[in-house]
């Protein structure tokens, strides 16, 4: 297993996820966490993308970006896979480190915020073009 308590980060008693109390592991993390999965599904839906989650988070990347051609706006396709990780981690961190016992509706919009946004229109501009 491959989980961050493997690699002596936390805790054994820390090493559940603070919404699914499931062993915590970089695949459940960023792709199998109900809260992780309903931010990528809301994205994706927003998109107008059909998509199978892989198991393996090295195979969610690469998927990700092999999912639209390349053009002038395939870098933002890259940018957003990045910041949607980055905005999970920090959420996690919140919930772990601040002690924030639930999800809020600011992290719910993580999809709703200004970078993202921006990020959506010139994908889904290049996905018409």
């Amino acid at each position: 297993m491959r989980g961050i308590i493997n690699k002596y980060l936390v805790s054994f008693d820390n090493s559940r996820c603070s919404l699914c109390d499931v062993v915590e592991s970089q695949e459940h993390l960023f792709i199998h966490c109900v809260f992780a999965r309903g931010l990528w599904i809301d994205v994706l839906k927003r998109l107008e993308i059909t998509w199978v989650f892989p198991n393996c988070f090295e195979d969610f990347m690469i998927q990700w970006l092999n999912v639209i051609p390349r053009g002038p706006y395939w870098n933002l396709w890259e940018i957003l896979w990045c910041l949607m990780v980055w905005e999970i981690w920090k959420s996690r961190n919140r919930r772990v480190f601040q002690n924030e016992a639930m999800v809020t509706e600011k992290q719910r919009d993580i999809g709703q915020s200004n970078d993202v946004n921006l990020c959506f229109l010139e994908v889904a501009n290049d996905r018409r073009i």
